[in-house]
């Protein structure tokens, strides 16, 4: 059974969206894909306002590849993120996939 995940991950007013492709008993890694979707900065001004900003909005896609690289090759991000994924995906309810004609 597949589906996508998506998750979000928090640095000290930073927050990362990740997207993955979770299998259940398809392979040996339940994970795959991994696709930076957002990185969102945070900020409350001195009025009390929040914001949050999209760091990688209108870049180019190879720029986006390379951001992703880079936050992977950090020591146990990506096993965090896999592990994070794993748990949400073991949780899921998935139904497979089934046509109600196949009963008739």
């Amino acid at each position: 059974m597949r589906t996508t995940i998506t998750h979000t991950i928090d640095f000290e007013g930073v927050s990362m969206e990740w997207d993955a492709e979770y299998m259940r008993g398809d392979s040996d890694e339940p994970i795959q894909d991994l696709d930076l979707a957002f990185i969102w900065m945070h900020e409350t001004d001195d009025t009390g306002i929040y914001r949050a900003y999209d760091l990688i909005k209108n870049i180019s896609h190879e720029a986006k590849l390379i951001i992703e690289k880079n936050i992977l090759s950090i020591p146990g991000v990506e096993k965090r993120l896999c592990d994070e994924m794993a748990e949400i995906g073991h949780d899921l309810f998935l139904e497979p996939d089934y046509d109600p004609k196949d009963d008739l």
